[in-house]
């Protein structure tokens, strides 16, 4: 999977996907897909602060992890390619 700041996320037969019956917030094209966020130390769109650096943060200091802006998967379409997790505002993270 492959990132472009201006197109957002691009398919990829080669990573595992769902298939997403919400329509597209920019080209209303359905079905959209999403996976389960990638990152090393994301847990459901929270990174604990702890686990990097143990001196400096308490076990239940997090933030929200970057790649999937808190939602703990991405979710884009595979039409126009847009990162539809910055357009979800209102919906329920998977």
């Amino acid at each position: 999977m492959t990132y472009d700041k201006i197109l957002g996320y691009r398919y990829d037969p080669n990573v595992d996907y769902e298939v997403d019956e919400r329509p597209c917030t920019h080209c209303q094209h359905s079905p959209t897909l999403h996976r389960d966020c990638d990152a090393i130390d994301c847990d459901n769109g929270l990174v604990s602060l702890y686990e990097e650096d143990p001196v400096n943060f308490s076990p239940n200091e997090f933030q929200i992890c970057r790649d999937c802006r808190g939602f703990g998967s991405m979710w884009w379409c595979p039409n126009c390619y847009a990162d539809l997790n910055q357009h979800s505002v209102g919906l329920e993270p998977n």
